[in-house]
């Protein structure tokens, strides 16, 4: 009987973003701190108005609580 060969390696050696590869390890930080996506950190430039947009940063979003 031949024996089956061992499944081949996946390769690690590709060039990755840096954004792509913390993108995981940062939505659960980022949903704990109100943030439902990291697409207003990402395009804070374009969102604040200037100067904010070039020395501040959201740091954590807080909703109000509905009078329901």
């Amino acid at each position: 009987m031949a024996e089956k060969e061992p499944p081949e390696p996946k390769r690690r050696n590709k060039t990755l973003s840096v954004a792509d590869v913390l993108s995981g390890a940062l939505d659960p930080v980022l949903k704990k701190r109100g943030f439902a996506t990291k697409d207003i950190i990402t395009h804070w430039r374009v969102i604040a108005p200037t100067p904010y947009d070039q020395t501040t940063i959201p740091d954590k979003l807080v909703w109000p609580r509905s009078a329901a």
